[in-house]
């Protein structure tokens, strides 16, 4: 196994790879063996893994020894300087025609990488990317809480203006995409995807396959559950593409109206009050809106717990603000 320290250096020599693997890790040992293990078991065999280390306390490359392996190398920051961070060294080391990222606790099914690249060769020229459906599995209780298959038609840039639609560790990116939309934006604390799969739709098209390639862990240790960034990131991206939401008003109303519940649920009422009326302004129903800005003033507690509760999705009692 080759190890580099963050410089992204590559042995000139050695073949180019059709698909680099992008792992990025932090603290994270055994579910990185877990993820891992999933690529090596892909029956497309002809790829590179590449895990970055983001300044995890205890050496990744013991957790690696397990794993003989020529197409697995190792980079290493530091100190932490985030999973976006992360993915773009790995992206500035990788050779591959195509680029998959898989985050420390996810896995994949055997067959993605393989069904991926043959839907690239169906696809029209300018596909550049093709994502999949996921399962979501708890930690909690070891079961599938949740299966998303896509459906016709494939996603385009005014669909991700409204939802992620799939999570990091589903498409399969032609390298040309990076060229045209750099690569991850490391100064927002979330949504990174989302906003990378918007800038890459700006000059590709999308294609999909309708099955669940992807298991997603939900464990409550991720960006997904985390209240204050999803706050922090869903600001910033409304206010980066909020010239594209202007032109489709009940687009920006909805992108409001989570806002707003994201306030109320980190106990921000006022905020919540403030993105609601901006919404109402564009379109939305006063019957929508209505009871959370009154419950806001006269039973605060009982609203954020409220809104918590209904407002997102629930896994095994987890929410998941996203």
């Amino acid at each position: 196994m080759t190890r580099n320290q963050d410089s992204g250096a590559v042995d000139g020599g050695a073949s180019r790879p059709r698909i680099s693997v992008i792992i990025p890790t932090h603290n994270r040992p055994a579910p990185l063996a877990r993820a891992i293990s999933s690529v090596r078991s892909q029956t497309w065999t002809d790829y590179e893994i590449l895990v970055v280390d983001d300044g995890s306390n205890d050496p990744v490359a013991m957790a690696l020894d397990g794993f003989p392996d020529a197409r697995l190398r190792l980079l290493a920051h530091p100190c932490r300087r985030g999973a976006a961070a992360a993915r773009n060294t790995g992206l500035r080391a990788a050779r591959g025609d195509y680029v998959a990222f898989l985050d420390d606790d996810d896995e994949w099914v055997p067959q993605k990488l393989e069904r991926q690249l043959a839907q690239f060769t169906a696809a029209p020229a300018d596909t550049g990317l093709v994502y999949s459906g996921a399962q979501i599995v708890s930690d909690r209780s070891g079961q599938v809480v949740l299966t998303r298959v896509p459906y016709p038609p494939a996603v385009q840039f005014v669909d991700l203006l409204g939802a992620t639609v799939f999570s990091t560790s589903t498409p399969l990116i032609r390298r040309a995409c990076f060229a045209a939309s750099g690569p991850f934006d490391e100064s927002l604390p979330g949504l990174q995807d989302r906003d990378l799969w918007l800038r890459i739709a700006r000059h590709f098209r999308f294609a999909f396959i309708p099955e669940a390639l992807t298991i997603r862990h939900i464990h409550g240790r991720q960006i997904s559950t985390t209240l204050a960034l999803k706050v922090a990131a869903a600001e910033r991206m409304l206010a980066k593409y909020h010239a594209d939401l202007s032109r489709h008003p009940p687009l920006l109303a909805r992108q409001l109206a989570r806002l707003a519940m994201l306030y109320f649920a980190d106990g921000h009422a006022a905020k919540g009050r403030r993105c609601l009326l901006r919404a109402l302004r564009r379109g939305l129903a006063w019957r929508e809106l209505g009871s959370h800005i009154a419950l806001s003033f006269v039973a605060p507690t009982y609203h954020r717990r409220l809104v918590t509760k209904t407002a997102f999705r629930q896994i095994d009692g987890l929410a998941l603000f996203g």
